[in-house]
């Protein structure tokens, strides 16, 4: 298994609807995007402030490296992602991806 984590700290006047609606974006995904399992998307929920104002984020878990692949080129993907992406502070420096093997 691999477990694909996105950490996201969005444009200070990104609405909470509009940052709702991208998240859920991720989950409409896993409907049309074979091998995305388990998908946990929401707010930072840590009292550590440690978070560097990645404040939202998203956790896949995949059966293996080659759907994990197959996602990340996916044309439903990438067009999520440029909107996600458009919202994000500093566009792609925004957003933190990590990969786990489970």
């Amino acid at each position: 298994m691999i477990r694909h984590c996105a950490l996201f700290r969005f444009k200070p006047d990104t609405s909470e609807e509009r940052i709702d609606d991208l998240l859920a974006g991720f989950v409409v995904l896993s409907k049309t995007i074979d091998g995305m399992e388990n998908v946990l998307v929401g707010p930072n929920l840590s009292n550590e402030s440690l978070d560097k104002g990645f404040a939202h984020g998203l956790i896949v878990d995949f059966p293996d490296e080659p759907a994990r692949d197959t996602y990340l080129v996916h044309p439903a993907h990438l067009a999520h992602a440029e909107q996600v992406v458009a919202c994000l502070d500093g566009g792609l420096d925004g957003v933190v991806a990590f990969d786990l093997r489970g």
